[in-house]
């Protein structure tokens, strides 16, 4: 029969059959596991009058009251959701980045992800606990956003939509509240350490003055526990709640332990206290938290930057008002940018100027622009001020995109940090047992030290440098490679580089610049040179692919053409005065019947090439098209032949003799032309049966399936937005040496990271065994500890400052 009672632990009513233990032949009641289990830890640690001292019930993380949850409702609207949200990879899925407060660890990361998975409709989870970002998709019939932050709450984390400003702020707050505990716990652990060198050395248990330096000790450090340890508690706490175990457990089970025996040896009698040792550990871990934070935060270069400097009024050229909220901007606007602002919207410049596009590209050097041309968001303006014609919203811009896919990356972990996760989680469990049993030993053998050799044992095993080992080196590299101009999307693709072997490349738009001129114009006798090219500069405005731009000058005063086709990697259809026009290769231009005049068979340089026009499947017109090969695209061969032992191979829907000629010319092997886009997929995944993982490097709406199905795949600058998607890697530069600095940081990355998991496993195999047999003091094991962690972020930033 059920009834009523009060859980012993956090106070609250509840109805039901109890948990019962007996804690020194005394039964206790507990409503939950976690209440049992944290009763447990305060009673081993001898603090059991923590119970009798409170004033109020604890509260339960996962107890809200109505009024509480009720402040969610607004997250339940579907307006709010989309307004707050983004379209998922998924169709009809929902994305949306969060700031969460109370990440304190790489544990706290592991357990939002695994919680917030478990909940229906989550589909993806990925949290930075560098920037405390997490990048959170759903299915919105199954839940809905209000579920989420709710989920979020009851585990103890405060969530809420991101926003530039309220990062800074948090950022802001954690470090004051992190700099305030440092130097709390650093200014105990020195006093404490003055008032434990008498009792050392000069004075002796029983005297009065000994007596009064022991409890001064126990007062300067129950603040030092209560406030500057207490993120260590809190974690713990929760951690144990969810059943998980993680860096925090043995780090509080250490504390409370030594807190509670030096309190039991004060008040009883005894030859040695550990309140030094509770201030120098809890000093020596912030010391060492602090520091990889400030090292990973300047590690981690964010696209928001610029945000700062974005005016949050702009001036308009047009329309009733006179300023305009920045974030109110719309297509068409014209607005007026001062110098020293922020671009805040894509658009076209109205006016000369100049501008500096660092933060997107990585290109220092300021570029001069002219009337017409595009403008990207976040770029600065440097001298005159800018006026310019908005083409996208702030939200829709490509910095916002970039930013977007940058904190995806930064959130989302690869497989080897998933791998360490675990293994850091289990290492925790199996330490605990040898803990035990070392402990169990020495009360055997020498129990006046079991206890010390027990404390030794907790702090010194801790898996700091374990759980920081490939994140941090992951971090470090995706910061260097962002300043470099490349942005890793999908931070899977760092593993999978340093084992590529062959880099198949797109000819137009990537080995060439993609900046199609026409140089020359032949038609038939059935039609005129300007009649052909406004006929092709129509149908080419419904293409994506740069051979479109070079008819971009030729003036329409209306649509000439119907019923446009679109074929990838072979040209475009449409009616046109009850006529099919077709505009691409000679093959797909002409039937059987409308062979090219035989002058129109003549050579070609490797820079050229040539597009025909059909009538009905009749020749009507060819144009001759100049490009240009990007002056990087030997070097760049050469150097992944040679430094990195790739073979290098052409993969192209060009079947010109040009495509040829650069193939040979760069020493590309093999050099295949002429390829429809699922013919471009299937060489593909023949030569990677061949010789191994394949990296596609391309440009263009005809490059997306390949890119998909490559092992990694590039995009180039100008790639459409398709091709980005579906893209592991993006240079921000126009140039093809971001390549070279992608497969040389991927490979450090690798390397940095193996060094730090070499030296974590390498730390705990020789202390251990120092810490077991005695030889290792608790504040000396606190010390390695930090310092164990510290090698491993400073190894890291090596990365951060990568040049090449």
């Amino acid at each position: 029969m059920s009834t009523d009672y009060i859980c012993d632990h956090c106070g609250a009513r509840s109805n039901g059959q109890p948990i019962t233990q007996d804690f020194d032949g005394q039964s206790r009641q507990f409503c939950c596991q976690g209440c049992q289990t944290v009763a447990g830890i305060i009673h081993a640690g001898g603090l059991d009058a923590f119970y009798r001292f409170r004033d109020q019930p604890l509260n339960r993380p996962d107890t809200l009251s109505a009024a509480e949850r009720d402040s969610y409702a607004l997250y339940r609207d579907p307006a709010i959701q989309s307004q707050l949200s983004h379209a998922g990879e998924r169709p009809g899925s929902l994305e949306i980045e969060l700031l969460i407060r109370g990440i304190t660890c790489a544990a706290c990361t592991w357990l939002i992800e695994q919680h917030l998975k478990r909940l229906p409709g989550i589909e993806e989870v990925w949290v930075n606990g560098t920037t405390h970002r997490a990048m959170v998709q759903w299915d919105p019939e199954t839940c809905t956003l209000a579920d989420i932050l709710l989920r979020l709450r009851e585990l103890g984390y405060e969530a809420l939509p991101y926003s530039p400003a309220e990062a800074e702020k948090h950022l802001s707050e954690t470090r004051r509240t992190q700099l305030f505990r440092m130097g709390l716990a650093g200014i105990g652990a020195m006093q404490n350490m003055m008032l434990a060198v008498p009792t050392y050395f000069s004075l002796k248990p029983g005297e009065d003055f000994f007596e009064l330096l022991r409890w001064l000790g126990f007062l300067i450090t129950i603040p030092v526990l209560l406030y500057s340890a207490r993120p260590f508690f809190d974690n713990a706490f929760r951690d144990i709640r969810t059943r998980q175990l993680t860096m925090d457990v043995p780090v509080a089970l250490a504390l409370s332990l030594a807190f509670g025996a030096s309190t039991w040896i004060l008040i009883n009698g005894g030859t040695h206290t550990y309140f030094d040792s509770v201030c120098m550990f809890t000093f020596f871990i912030l010391v060492s938290k602090s520091i990889e934070q400030s090292i990973q935060h300047r590690a981690v270069v964010t696209l928001n930057e610029s945000a700062h400097q974005a005016p949050a009024f702009v001036e308009c050229l047009t329309g009733e008002l006179k300023w305009k909220a920045a974030a109110q901007l719309q297509p068409g606007d014209k607005i007026r940018i001062p110098a020293g602002a922020a671009v805040p919207a894509d658009g076209r410049a109205l006016n000369a100027s100049q501008i500096d596009e660092a933060m997107m590209t990585g290109e220092f050097m300021p570029r001069d622009v002219q009337p017409g041309d595009e403008v990207l968001a976040g770029s600065l303006v440097c001298h005159t001020a800018l006026e310019l014609e908005v083409c996208r919203s702030p939200d829709d811009s490509q910095m916002a995109v970039l930013e977007h896919l940058a904190s995806r990356a930064q959130s989302s972990k690869s497989r080897l940090v998933r791998m360490a996760d675990r293994i850091a989680s289990l290492f925790v469990a199996r330490i605990l047992l040898l803990i035990a049993v070392v402990g169990g030993f020495w009360i055997w053998y020498d129990a006046s030290r079991a206890f010390e050799v027990v404390l030794a044992m907790l702090v010194i095993t801790c898996p700091c440098a374990l759980s920081l080992s490939i994140p941090a080196a992951q971090s470090a590299g995706l910061s260097a490679l962002r300043r470099a101009g490349v942005l890793v999307t999908r931070p899977d693709a760092l593993e999978v580089l340093p084992r590529v072997r062959v880099t198949a490349f797109d000819k137009t738009g990537t080995l060439t610049l993609g900046r199609f001129q026409r140089t020359g114009v032949r038609v038939s006798p059935d039609i005129t040179e300007e009649e052909a090219l406004k006929i092709a500069a129509a149908m080419e405005r419904f293409s994506t692919h740069p051979i479109a731009r070079a008819f971009g000058d030729i003036q329409l005063e209306s649509s000439l053409v119907q019923g446009v086709e679109v074929v990838p990697a072979r040209g475009v259809s449409a009616l046109h005065e009850g006529h099919i026009y077709r505009i691409g290769t000679p093959e797909f231009a002409l039937d059987s019947t409308g062979a090219l005049p035989t002058t129109e068979n003549h050579s070609l340089t490797a820079s050229q090439l040539e597009v025909v026009l059909g009538r009905d499947g009749r020749w009507l017109a060819t144009f001759t098209l100049q490009d240009s090969l990007r002056p990087e695209a030997a070097e760049v061969v050469a150097r992944l032949q040679e430094h990195d032992q790739m073979q290098c191979a052409l993969l192209t829907g060009d079947n010109s003799q040009a495509a040829r000629q650069i193939g040979q010319a760069l020493g590309l092997s093999p050099v295949l032309t002429g390829l429809s886009p699922e013919e471009k997929v299937n060489q593909l995944q023949a030569l990677g049966k061949t010789h191994g993982p394949v990296m596609m490097v391309g440009d263009g709406l005809n490059d997306a399936p390949v890119m998909a199905a490559a092992d990694v795949s590039v995009a180039m600058n100008e790639a459409s937005d398709l091709a980005k998607v579906s893209a592991d890697v993006l240079l921000l530069t126009p140039s093809l040496m971001g390549v070279i600095r992608l497969t040389s940081v991927a490979r450090k990355i690798r390397r940095i990271a193996r060094q730090n998991i070499g030296w974590a496993i390498g730390y705990n195999l020789v202390a251990l065994p120092f810490a077991a047999s005695g030889w290792v003091t608790p504040w000396i094991a606190a010390l390695g500890m930090s310092v164990s962690s510290l090698v491993v972020v400073l190894n890291a930033s090596r990365l951060a400052r990568t040049q090449e």
